[in-house]
């Protein structure tokens, strides 16, 4: 018995024990980023659970990789020339896609590659000199466009591919203005998209839209968009209403800006805290602009990629709390991607989460037990950098206006807050009367290591939250 103890031990600590400095250097090299057949090869003793624990015992990561190999490039081919079949209708492709996504995955998984995404692998397909879809011939110059090519397979099957204006008009034999208005702009489950590239060509092209994970809670508060004498909605103002048999002791709202989500100085942790505060049924939110990073140095195409993505993971950030923001605005990064794509991704967000968006400041009303609460809302600019300054640059807006409760600028990442009142007249009471008005530079969600402001020599901003405070008897205030 005891032989056998002995004999079960050493087998155990087979790679582990003589030999551990030498194994566990080549585990240490290997497994970041080796396939898990190479791994078994050289550590033929133990299999992959035993494996993955030893090497969760030192700390040793997987890193999953960028990259191809023969293997994916063939089921790729494979899926590509199957798609080429004219007799497959939009279902069965579908059925097809999904098929050589969860295949690519797997695949990928196994030899440790980073997991692809539909766009990815439609990408590295062009490289290989593939297509998706049955293929129509293209009219020639004078002759009528077939009869079958505004067919909703057709056309997704032409479209899938990006195509610029040019490539179109010569598909369809018509001016790309004609051929705007007669894209769906939904075939199943993608959308049509289309951007700026480079040079100022316009490119489209059918992208499947992610699937909302979840629901969108229903909304207490009703939100009302006032119109102008034309009937146009005002893109500036709102009327926010809470019931007002809401027995609440208050309600506060709290900013959201300047994450810039994607970025490496983006504060994971602190952004998730505050949306972790929607919980609590008496805290909302306003968007103040900046929640989308610009996207890195690169060819265009890969540029829009990457907002294409960012924008689904800044959807998904918001979905849980989409019930409890009152309304958001543009930043200035939304505003630089729009000038140079032709489109703002938080814009789209909000619209798909039915959340209020405004590109210009916004003039709020909040009522809540017949009193009411005014904001106005804007991302703002200075090149102040002195605290007292930036709350200067605040303060210049006042005069705007008769009163307003709050006046909420973000761009300047501070974290500030203060008090300046205002004589109006009581028109109840006919008397001169002192209201407060409160000014609000909300904190960012930035890291000071590594950014411009460290650089410079700036010192680092101000971190303190804060809460704008709604109180059932017509009061207001803030808190951090």
């Amino acid at each position: 018995m005891k032989m056998a103890k002995e004999k079960k031990s050493a087998k155990h600590d087979f790679y582990w024990t003589g030999n551990n400095y030498e194994n566990l250097n080549k585990l240490k090299k290997l497994y970041p980023t080796a396939s898990w057949d190479e791994l078994l090869k050289v550590f033929s003793g133990r299999n992959r659970q035993a494996i993955s624990h030893i090497a969760y015992a030192h700390g040793i990561k997987r890193a999953a990789q960028d990259g191809w190999n023969n293997l994916l490039d063939d089921t790729i081919k494979n899926s590509f020339e199957a798609s080429q079949n004219p007799k497959l209708t939009t279902n069965n492709r579908g059925v097809l896609k999904l098929k050589l996504i969860n295949e690519i995955n797997r695949i990928a998984a196994k030899n440790n590659l980073r997991p692809k995404k539909w766009n990815t692998i439609l990408k590295h397909a062009h490289e290989l000199g593939l297509s998706w879809g049955a293929s129509e011939e293209a009219p020639q110059n004078g002759d009528p466009p077939a009869k079958n090519l505004w067919d909703t397979d057709v056309i997704l099957a032409y479209l899938i591919d990006k195509r610029n204006a040019k490539a179109l008009e010569r598909h369809f034999g018509e001016p790309i203005s004609e051929i705007e208005k007669k894209l769906p702009q939904k075939i199943g489950s993608h959308e049509l998209v289309s951007y700026r590239a480079a040079g100022g060509q316009h490119v489209y092209f059918y992208r499947e839209k992610t699937q909302t994970r979840g629901e969108i809670q229903l909304r207490i508060h009703t939100t009302i968009l006032p119109t102008d004498e034309n009937g146009q909605v005002d893109d500036g103002s709102l009327l926010v209403k809470f019931p007002n048999d809401l027995d609440w002791r208050q309600i506060r709202i709290i900013s959201l800006a300047e994450a810039y989500i994607g970025s490496p100085l983006h504060e994971e942790k602190r952004f998730a805290d505050y949306l972790a505060l929607a919980k609590q049924t008496y805290h909302y939110f306003i968007i103040g602009g900046g929640l989308f990073s610009l996207p890195p140095k690169g060819k265009v195409d890969d540029k829009y990629e990457y907002l294409l993505n960012l924008q689904d993971a800044v959807k998904a950030r918001l979905l849980p709390i989409a019930h409890k923001i009152l309304w958001a605005q543009q930043g200035c990064t939304e505003r630089q991607i729009e000038r140079i794509f032709n489109f703002d991704p938080l814009a789209d967000v909000c619209k798909e989460l039915g959340i209020p968006y405004f590109r210009r400041p916004v003039l709020a009303v909040v009522t809540w037990k017949t009193h009411t609460f005014s904001f106005y809302a804007i991302h703002g600019v200075t090149t102040a950098k002195q605290l007292g300054s930036m709350i200067n640059a605040v303060a210049k807006l006042l005069n705007q206006f008769d009163k307003v409760d709050f006046v909420v600028m973000p761009h300047m990442r501070a974290g500030m807050k203060n008090v300046i009142p205002r004589r109006v007249r009581d028109r109840t009471h006919f008397r001169i009367v002192d209201k407060n008005q409160r000014l609000v530079i909300p904190p960012s969600f930035r890291k000071y290591a590594g950014s411009e402001e460290e650089y410079k020599g700036q010192s680092p901003s101000a971190r303190g939250s804060c809460a704008m405070i709604l109180f059932p008897d017509g009061d207001c205030g803030y808190s951090d």
